[in-house]
């Protein structure tokens, strides 16, 4: 399996059909090819996706730790589930993007992102998990999304209700 840029060069190639946990880790992949790619589950740290194309791209209960998603295309990508945690998504396309609770309704975090001037049109962030760390665009309310607080979700938890 290859991973290539816009121009055909290779970024990083496997010898097997399948990538193993730890096999991108702290990888430069900025300009990636990766649009609709199956990387349910997987976990990232330190990889630099920036201005990759990932559209459509499925991250199901993926675990992306300080990812560099700066200006990245991740129109329609499925993050349900996902742990993004400590990453960079300032500029990115987000429209459409699905970052919602999981299957069994375990929800995403995105705790200590950045996603300022993100494109977050028609994205369904319902139930994600943010804290004081992570920052939006001035004009953007992630209450009123449907995104819960860290500590409004610690609190439901811890009073049985949730």
């Amino acid at each position: 399996m290859q991973i290539q840029n816009r121009e055909g060069t290779v970024l990083f190639e496997a010898k097997a059909e399948y990538i193993c946990t730890g096999d991108l880790d702290y990888l430069n992949l900025r300009y990636a090819e990766l649009a609709g790619f199956d990387f349910e589950g997987i976990m990232l740290t330190g990889v630099n996706l920036s201005d990759a194309n990932l559209a459509g791209a499925n991250f199901y209960w993926g675990s992306l730790i300080s990812v560099d998603l700066s200006r990245a295309n991740l129109e329609n990508a499925n993050l349900q589930g996902c742990s993004l945690v400590n990453s960079t998504l300032k500029g990115a396309n987000l429209r459409g993007v699905n970052l919602g609770p999981d299957n069994l309704g375990g929800p995403s975090s995105i705790e200590g992102s950045d996603f300022r001037n993100a494109d977050l049109r028609n994205a369904i962030l319902d139930s994600a998990i943010y804290d004081d760390s992570t920052t939006f665009s001035d004009a953007y309310d992630p209450a009123s999304h449907g995104l819960v607080h860290r500590r409004d979700f610690d609190a439901e938890l811890n009073d049985g209700s949730g």
